[in-house]
């Protein structure tokens, strides 16, 4: 799972390229990947994009979801893994990773 925010600089080439290589080196371990696209610009139809060619790069091998806010990776979290949806929030807020008003 990745939060992307939403002025998050676009990735260049070799970062792209090092994206693709840890996806391969941990391809055992992972069925899926979820990200999180906060915002709705251009930018955002970037990262689609990269994610969309990372998805075909790596094939039918692990599956990449891109949700559009927070709230929804809680509601998959929750629903998938049985996690308590207002818990994993709690946590995260306590931790500084997500900060109020990260939607």
């Amino acid at each position: 799972m990745a939060i992307i925010g939403a002025e998050a600089s676009i990735p260049d080439n070799n970062t792209r390229k090092a994206l693709a290589a840890s996806y391969e080196a941990f391809e055992e371990l992972l069925t899926d990947s979820w990200m999180v696209l906060l915002g709705h610009s251009l930018r955002q139809s970037l990262f689609r994009s990269i994610i969309a060619g990372l998805g075909l790069l790596l094939g039918r091998r692990m599956d990449i979801k891109v949700l559009n806010s927070v709230s929804a990776m809680f509601e998959v979290l929750g629903e998938s893994m049985g996690l308590d949806e207002a818990a994993l929030r709690a946590s995260l807020e306590t931790t500084d990773i997500l900060v109020d008003g990260d939607e």
